[in-house]
């Protein structure tokens, strides 16, 4: 039976899944369980929310569980399930992230980016001067 809830509570709700989010870095178990809370209660409850919601967490982790050398002991499943969820929770989330958030994430990525792109062409670039 479905019932009301307060949005109130909701909102807290959310707010303290994210803190439980963020300060459970290392459980990529715990980390699944509430990313997928919070995305279900953001997709739910998405027009009615008032919230401010921080991007830096959610590359960090990323960054941290994912694109370090240091893997850990869990298994690929639970990291696979670790990457969706999280970038699940970013698109589920963006909504809420403070105005320039935008472009603090592209001075973020564009760096590397740009040094991944001008290597991939400069490859390309050197494996067609070889090749002709």
């Amino acid at each position: 039976a479905k019932s009301d809830v307060s949005l109130e509570d909701v909102t807290t709700l959310v707010e303290f899944g994210l803190q439980v989010f963020t300060a459970s870095q290392d459980k990529l178990y715990a980390q699944v369980r509430w990313g997928n809370v919070l995305v279900n209660l953001l997709n739910n409850f998405r027009k009615k929310l008032t919230l401010k919601v921080d991007w830096r967490p959610f590359y960090d982790t990323l960054i941290k569980t994912h694109f370090a050398r240091n893997t850990g002991p869990e298994g690929l499943r639970i990291r696979q399930r670790h990457f969706e969820t999280v970038t699940s929770l970013v698109r589920s989330s963006r909504r809420f992230f403070p105005p320039g958030s935008a472009h603090e994430i592209w001075s973020e990525f564009s760096t590397t980016f740009v040094k991944t792109v001008l290597t991939v062409n400069d490859l390309v670039e050197i494996e067609f001067q070889i090749s002709t």
